[in-house]
């Protein structure tokens, strides 16, 4: 139990000046990192949203076009003479 708290305690001494090695952590302290790393991270959270958005918008548009389509077919077809007669 005693080896236990020992290592535990050594770890926790050891563990802030492996953070502060950290090749991430360090240079996001100035300004420009730290701009680009949250740029980086709207970026990254609007661009899927703004993909299934255009696939929204093109599905909406793709049905509303085979719509209009079978409406000028049935149209057509009204229109014209009827083969039965």
């Amino acid at each position: 139990m005693r080896a236990l708290a020992s290592a535990v305690m050594l770890a926790a001494l050891t563990v802030p000046s492996q953070v502060l090695a950290c090749p991430v952590c360090s240079p996001g302290r100035d300004d420009a990192t730290q701009q680009a790393f949250l740029s980086m991270t709207i970026f990254m959270t609007l661009l899927p949203l703004m993909m299934l958005g255009v696939l929204f918008y093109w599905l909406v548009r793709r049905i509303r076009a085979l719509e209009t389509r079978d409406i000028a077919i049935q149209m057509q077809a009204e229109l014209s003479p009827t083969a039965e007669e």
